[in-house]
């Protein structure tokens, strides 16, 4: 029986440290729960989504990954799309109160 506790306690252990994935994207008429999302900048549909690196927000229970098209990638670095993603974050997920 102890054995079987101490499986039991560490899947426990294991389930509190997995992150929610929160997945963003732009305004689209697609189905939100498909693989194909409107582009966080630009709203045209894609499948390519990116980590968002933040070092600014740091939030142990959430990872947060933006869909952005090919043609918008190269925003991910720019200073300006970070502040306005940082808050956008700020904003709808991370309680301020």
């Amino acid at each position: 029986m102890n054995i079987v506790n101490n499986i039991f306690n560490g899947l426990i252990r294991k389930n509190k440290l997995k992150k929610e994935k929160i997945e963003i994207c732009g305004d689209s008429e697609l189905p939100k729960r498909g693989w194909i999302q409107g582009c966080y900048s630009c709203n045209i549909p894609t499948s390519r989504m990116y980590p968002f690196e933040n070092n600014i927000i740091e939030n142990n229970n959430f990872t947060f990954h933006v869909y952005i098209c090919k043609d918008c990638k190269n925003i991910l670095n720019k200073e300006n799309f970070k502040c306005s993603f940082n808050e956008y974050i700020i904003n709808n997920f991370l309680d301020t109160s």
